[in-house]
């Protein structure tokens, strides 16, 4: 909700809040080959469907038990699938989600980054 009144305004927040899960920047090195493919499968499917994240970072995706995540979609958008040669925006956000686990571990997740890429890149229309 969002009310404009004058030089002011208000806004709120729905949220839900998801039980047993943890951002994966707290988890990353915990997780085996098959966790690091789904993430990336999971990251694909939503950028099959032109979905944009302004911020994805490694605290921005929720790990559960059975389940992956994605929040804080502030500034994120839905973009009309493009063509092949029309997607440099994907890129660009799995660069960013590659920059903050650098930041996070350096480079100690070298191994399991290529296994989210290996998710990614085989995950068409899953």
């Amino acid at each position: 909700m969002y009310q404009r009144r004058r030089l002011f305004y208000s806004s709120a927040i729905i949220i839900e809040r998801l039980h047993g899960v943890r951002p994966l920047g707290d988890v990353a090195l915990a997780l085996d080959k098959h966790r690091w493919r789904e993430i990336g499968q999971v990251i694909r499917q939503f950028h099959d469907a032109g979905v944009y994240h302004a911020d994805l970072n490694c605290f921005n995706i929720l790990v559960g038990e059975t389940s992956i995540h994605l929040i804080d979609f502030d500034k994120g958008e839905l973009r009309a699938p493009l063509s092949p040669y029309r997607t440099s925006w994907k890129g660009n956000t799995v660069g960013r989600l590659k920059r903050s686990l650098n930041k996070a571990y350096g480079d100690e997740l070298e191994r399991q980054w290529q296994f989210f890429l290996e998710g990614y890149n085989v995950s068409t229309n899953v």
